[in-house]
């Protein structure tokens, strides 16, 4: 092997190595939405306020549920929302930041206030309340 095919050989080897550990780190500080999966009983989830420790939000999945529902915690108090556009009834996704609808661009903010059309009403809040160590979400 002549000294040139040597050097762009081993330069394209250590680049795309040093490229993989690299996006490998960016990918270990992308922490995801939490999701719990609950079953629900009665319509209405139990869900440990434990889950809560570390972030300030989760995704809970319940069964027989046609939508997730994203729980919202500021200082001691808890809001849910029905990840359901209010515009076409769509699926929304939770960034930790804002809701995006994905079908026509509505975008709610963390009160579930219409931030962009063409949604006009704010997501539909659920009932919440603490009972000893869990907090219970109403879905109806």
């Amino acid at each position: 092997m002549k000294r040139r095919e040597f050097l762009k050989d081993g330069c394209s080897l250590c680049l795309a190595l040093s490229g993989g550990t690299f996006l490998l780190s960016a990918l270990d500080s992308c922490t995801p939405i939490p999701i719990f999966r609950a079953q629900s009983e009665n319509h209405r989830v139990k869900i440990p306020l434990q889950k809560f420790t570390d972030v300030g939000y989760l995704i809970v999945r319940p069964s027989d549920y046609s939508y997730d529902v994203a729980v919202l915690k500021t200082n001691d108090e808890y809001k849910a929302f029905i990840m359901k556009c209010t515009h076409a009834d769509n699926p929304v996704k939770f960034d930790g930041i804002e809701f995006r609808c994905n079908l026509h661009g509505s975008v709610f903010d963390k009160t579930g206030k219409v931030e962009k059309g063409p949604a006009e009403k704010p997501l539909f809040i659920l009932q919440t309340m603490k009972q000893d160590d869990y907090l219970i979400v109403s879905l109806i």
